[in-house]
């Protein structure tokens, strides 16, 4: 947007579609610089440096997560980088289990074990109750 479709003798008018798009930019709509005239130039505010660039839209649109607690025994030089990756998406709820890709991608899907062949196919039942999952803890 221009600031000079929003501007108005002098006073900000702001669509509410632009309001909206400013908060969830965490702009502070009380905090607009008084206007002064002048022509229009390109401003990004996440960025100290008021210059856009991909990872300050990165860090606007991500989903940010608290730290595991259990991430410094994953992530070490001993443990294979396969099994650490795996070993996060098991803590992160992330693994693609039917359950999951059903809710994400609203798509019906036949929900059953690939290992045991007898339950659904949850990631605790897949860790813990399948009779396979019960094979390798023992």
């Amino acid at each position: 947007m221009r600031v000079t479709n929003i501007l108005e003798g002098g006073q900000w008018v702001i669509p509410d579609i632009h309001l909206q798009r400013m908060l969830a930019a965490v702009l502070e709509i009380d905090k607009l610089p008084t206007p002064s005239g002048g022509e229009d130039y390109r401003v990004w505010m996440p960025d100290i440096s008021i210059e856009f660039s991909v990872s300050s839209a990165t860090s606007i649109v991500r989903q940010k997560y608290p730290n595991l607690e259990g991430a410094s025994f994953i992530w070490r030089k001993e443990i294979h980088p396969v099994l650490a990756a795996q070993n996060w998406k098991f803590l992160r709820g992330a693994c693609a289990t039917f359950d999951l890709i059903q809710g994400r991608f609203k798509i019906q899907l036949a929900n059953k074990c690939f290992l045991c062949d007898s339950a659904e196919e949850f990631l605790d039942h897949v860790l813990f109750h399948c009779s396979f999952a019960a094979r390798a803890w023992n």
